[in-house]
């Protein structure tokens, strides 16, 4: 089996975002997730990860309010194992709904 890492990153552009909420959705066929956690520009867990059968999902946070992400970065990462071949499929869809100030 093959584990994969998938970043979830942001570019913000001139917005200020404070929190997120991540929405994973995969072939369960394919992968199983493994852990889902925040991302270095991301240091707070608003809400801890759930993994679950095809779906994975994570609410972080900027380090305050007072301090929103403003620049391009990781909000999450994703541990997966591959099941299978790993070529010809998509890895993930992933639904990104930000907080911006």
């Amino acid at each position: 089996n093959t584990n994969l890492k998938l970043n979830v990153d942001i570019d913000p552009g001139a917005n200020q975002v404070v929190s997120a909420d991540i929405y994973l959705t995969y072939d369960p066929t394919k992968l199983e997730a493994k852990t889902i956690t925040n991302g270095s520009s991301a240091p707070r867990v608003l809400n801890s990860g759930i993994i679950e059968n095809g779906t994975a999902s994570i609410k972080v946070g900027a380090a305050s309010n007072s301090q929103p992400i403003t620049t391009r970065g990781t909000l999450a990462v994703v541990t997966s194992t591959a099941k299978g071949a790993t070529s010809n499929f998509t890895p993930a869809l992933v639904e990104l709904l930000p907080t911006r100030l």
